[in-house]
C-alpha cells in the first residue's frame, strides 16, 4: 500500500523551497506557506469528518493535491469538501482581524489579508480551483462548457486586469503573471479533455 503522503517531484521542490524561505528576510514567504497550508488542512480535516479516514496527499509545485483514492462521496458532501478549504481561510482572516483589533502588526494584516485573497482566489469559477468544481458540481454535465467559457473569461478578465495594472502604474507584475499561467493552465487542461 502507498503511503498517505507523496512528493511528486522531491528535489526540485526541495529546493525552491530552500530558496525560497532562505531569503524570507519579511517572513512573508512563511506566512503565504502557513495559509496555504491551513487552506489544505480544512480540506483534509472535512474529509476525514466525512469519510472517517485519512486521505492520500501528494505535494508538488501546484500544491496539495487530496487523492479520494475511489471514495465517491454525495455530491453535498463533496460540495462541503470544496468549500471547507477557503473557510479554513476565512475563519484564519477573522481571527486575525480580530487579533489586529487588540495589537496590529504587520505581519497579521498580511495574513488576514493573504487568508482572505487565497479564499476569494480559490472560489472563482476556474476549472481546477475549488470554485470552478464546486460549480462544475452545481451546474452538471450540461454547464460543462459553460464552465469552461466562465473559466477562460474570468482568467482573461484578470489577466487583463494585471496588465492594465502593470502598463498604468508599472505594478502588477506578479498578478499578471499569475493570470497569464492560469490561463494557460486552463487552454492545456482543456485541450487535454
Amino acid at each position: 500500500m502507498r503511503g498517505r503522503f507523496s512528493v511528486s517531484t522531491p528535489v526540485p521542490l526541495l529546493a525552491v523551497l530552500t530558496l525560497l524561505l532562505l531569503f524570507d528576510f519579511s517572513g512573508f514567504v512563511r506566512l503565504s506557506l502557513l495559509c496555504a497550508l491551513l487552506h489544505e488542512m480544512g480540506h483534509i480535516a472535512a474529509f476525514v469528518l466525512l469519510t472517517g479516514r485519512l486521505p492520500r496527499v501528494t505535494c508538488s509545485f501546484s500544491g496539495l493535491r487530496i487523492e479520494m483514492d475511489g471514495e465517491h462521496l454525495p455530491l453535498a458532501k463533496e460540495n462541503l469538501l470544496l468549500l471547507c478549504g477557503p473557510l479554513a481561510n476565512l475563519l484564519a482572516a477573522g481571527i486575525s482581524a480580530l487579533l489586529i483589533l487588540s495589537h496590529a502588526t504587520f505581519g497579521r494584516y498580511f495574513f488576514a489579508c493573504e487568508n482572505l485573497c487565497l479564499a476569494l482566489f480559490n472560489l472563482l469559477p476556474v476549472g481546477f480551483l475549488d470554485g470552478g468544481r464546486l460549480a462544475a458540481n452545481l451546474l452538471g454535465v450540461r454547464g460543462a462548457q459553460v464552465l469552461r467559457g466562465l473559466s477562460i473569461a474570468a482568467s482573461l478578465t484578470f489577466a487583463g486586469f494585471g496588465l492594465w495594472l502593470f502598463a498604468a502604474q508599472k505594478t502588477g507584475f506578479l498578478l499578471l503573471l499569475l493570470f497569464c499561467l492560469l490561463t494557460l493552465g486552463l487552454i492545456v487542461k482543456n485541450l487535454q479533455e
